[in-house]
């Protein structure tokens, strides 16, 4: 098992869902709240069943954050 990979698609798959989140509810973050505590709770279950650690699943937040953000910043023109 290599588990850069698993951490970088474990990210992807939640940077995708985040942005689905954030669309549903137009770009909200206060409305998004109830959803993202879904979705980190099925994150955490899937992560403690293949065995990831706490600092795992901290770098698959902060790729799928970096991913939400850098996609952020395109929609609103503040591309680098």
């Amino acid at each position: 098992m290599n588990k850069d990979k698993i951490i970088d698609t474990l990210g992807d798959l939640t940077f995708f869902v985040g942005l689905l989140i954030l669309q549903a509810h137009h770009y909200d973050a206060k409305s998004t709240t109830d959803d993202s505590k879904m979705i980190s709770l099925i994150l955490r279950r899937l992560s403690t069943e293949i065995g990831l650690s706490k600092d795992d699943i901290t770098a698959i937040i902060a790729v799928a954050d970096n991913k939400i953000n850098k996609s952020m910043n395109k929609v609103s023109g503040e591309e680098e």
